[in-house]
């Protein structure tokens, strides 16, 4: 707050403070700047010339004072009602089931898109509610514009909900009813940190019951704001929310209204419980996604039990077990073991495993992960072996040792197996097994010699001096003629990490903790020379590789590291991971 004071003292006018506020250095000064001042025009001022949708989400959701509540709140309600009127001379045109059009072009400046990025994140507290619906039915018209009366009902509808709830997007601005929308489904439903009390029952029942039978935004706005209430009062609306969306024919808010009753199912009271029993057993889709959803929906109210009987399960596990040479040995088990994670379908599967033997179900396990490609659950099964450590399951670690599909669009969870089956090979080798033999270069090296270092870091009972000694060599490797290569491993050790019940046990956290120097030379190189790095996988991007680079410096840097970063401090992307990442270390000296 001082610094906040000190900028503020030192500037004369909202531009020059707004544009210091927006150096990503200072950038979370902004807020404190905002509640600092009392004079509503200068409030005002500052919040246009920043102008930033967490600074205005912080004002709307009245933590940064009353007067700036007021001035963020007037702010919306006039740029709502120039989307309203923006919306009633407009036609939305659709091109295809994925695009979108706005005719006359609409032009949506910066800070009105962060405004409506704004509204969204803060709907649920219903102060602006009346004129969000005006939005939306004005939306709605646009689009019954575009279409000239040419398409079905259902058709215009299924185009409304797809641009408001789905995947359809424009070559320009965004419509202001779609950016909130989209804000509104990623905000968390609770109430969270927002000061104003949450619409009630009261106020969401009357606009449920003007629902008109085309509207198609509102409905959708409300299956938003209703979603994971804890409300049982509020919740009693969904049926009726229901009721009105499955009428309309369209997909997109088909499924915003299943999600909607699946939210609640711990909310419900019994009498809506009933009825929404009754509605979910009085519907049909053909449409796949839909049907996901209504099954799911089905299963959390109980109406659904698995199809498969647990005799039938066992019986096909002991001729498996008995025959684990079969041509489909593989397969029949991995569905057998990943049924346990369908919900609906999981229960006696799940019985079947648990009545087993653990050698049994061990060999089960092994069966399902011994080859093929990795699935949702494989790293799931490779833990549990792991933890097993049960010498029978070598060839499947061995399997995930030696392969990696770098063309899997989700490679997060084949470079999980990856790893996961080097620190299995660890574990029984006494030498690391092959690695990647079906791919050649510089960047498939640079796996190999970061997969023999993990052996060595997982290996058991190795002397500091032994698994220094052996790891030597490969680090000169990876700091010299590999070093362009060195990089990328790293950033994909991160997304594994993420997901790590403890991120000091992970790859990522043994090598950043037991090799801090190693790995400081090749995130130097990093940030030197971005344009030189090279990637196995053909899916990351400079600025995300540079973001991870920073963010494993503040763990792994030290004051050598700060002039590099320093580069980084005033990048519009990139500066506000430097700045944290400098603080960081500027912590850790002046601890040390």
């Amino acid at each position: 707050m001082l610094a906040a004071e000190a900028l503020m003292w030192s500037r004369e006018n909202a531009v020059e403070l707004a544009g210091e506020l927006r150096q990503p250095h200072r950038r979370e000064l902004a807020v404190w700047a905002v509640a600092l001042l009392s004079d509503p025009a200068k409030v005002r001022s500052l919040l246009q010339e920043l102008p930033d949708s967490e600074v205005l989400i912080e004002a709307l959701s009245g933590r940064l004072g009353p007067v700036a509540d007021s001035v963020a709140l007037a702010e919306a309600q006039r740029c709502l009602e120039a989307a309203v009127k923006a919306m009633a001379a407009s036609r939305v045109e659709c091109t295809s089931d994925f695009r979108y059009v706005v005719e006359p072009t609409q032009g949506w400046s910066t800070y009105e898109q962060a405004m409506f990025t704004a509204i969204g994140t803060t709907a649920r507290d219903g102060r602006l509610l009346g004129q969000l619906a005006r939005l939306m039915r004005q939306t709605d018209q646009a689009f019954r514009r575009g279409t000239g009366g040419n398409q079905p009902h259902s058709r215009t509808a299924g185009l409304i909900a797809g641009a408001l709830n789905g995947p359809m997007t424009t070559g320009g601005a965004r419509l202001p009813a779609a950016l909130i929308t989209h804000a509104l489904r990623l905000t968390w439903p609770r109430r969270g940190h927002n000061q104003h009390e949450m619409a009630g029952a009261a106020a969401l029942q009357g606009w449920t019951a003007s629902l008109e039978a085309d509207d198609v935004g509102l409905a959708l706005l409300l299956c938003l704001l209703l979603r994971s209430t804890d409300d049982s009062e509020t919740a009693a609306l969904a049926p009726a929310l229901f009721s009105h969306a499955w009428t309309t024919d369209a997909a997109h808010l088909h499924f915003a209204a299943l999600d909607l009753l699946t939210s609640i199912r711990t909310t419900v009271d019994g009498a809506t419980e009933t009825r929404v029993i009754e509605l979910l057993n009085d519907v049909h889709t053909d449409n796949v996604w839909v049907s996901t959803a209504l099954v799911d929906a089905l299963y959390v109210y109980g109406q659904l039990t698995s199809p498969y009987a647990v005799d039938d399960i066992t019986a096909e596990i002991s001729s498996l077990l008995a025959g684990p040479q079969q041509p489909d040995a593989h397969p029949r088990a991995q569905r057998i073991v990943e049924s346990q994670f369908e919900d609906v379908i999981s229960e006696p599967f799940v019985a079947a495993i648990d009545a087993l033997e653990p050698p049994a179900r061990r060999a089960l396990l092994i069966l399902a992960v011994r080859e093929g490609e990795a699935s949702m659950c494989t790293d799931v099964v490779l833990k549990q072996l792991i933890r097993a450590q049960d010498p029978a399951a070598l060839p499947a670690f061995r399997h995930w040792a030696s392969h990696m599909n770098i063309s899997d669009p989700f490679p997060q969870g084949v470079i999980s197996c990856h790893l996961l089956g080097l620190e299995g090979c660890a574990a029984h080798l006494e030498s690391p097994p092959s690695m990647l033999d079906s791919i050649e270069g510089a960047d498939a090296e640079a796996w190999r010699c970061f997969g023999q270092i993990l052996f060595w870091l997982h290996r058991p009972n190795l002397n500091s001096a032994d698994r220094s000694a052996r790891c030597r060599p490969l680090w000169e490797q990876l700091t010299t003629d590999l070093l362009n290569a060195a990089v990328d491993p790293l950033q994909q050790f991160q997304t594994v990490a993420m997901f790590a019940r403890d991120i000091r046990t992970s790859a990522l956290g043994l090598i950043l903790r037991l090799l801090p120097r190693h790995i400081r030379t090749v995130l130097h190189h990093g940030l030197d020379a971005p344009d030189r790095l090279t990637s196995l996988f053909p899916h990351s991007q400079r600025d995300d590789r540079t973001a991870t680079v920073l963010r494993l410096l503040a763990r792994a840097g030290n004051r050598s590291s700060l002039p590099l970063i320093a580069r980084y401090r005033d990048d519009p992307v990139l500066g506000e991971a430097a700045v944290s990442t400098i603080r960081r270390l500027n912590s850790h000296t002046t601890s040390s």
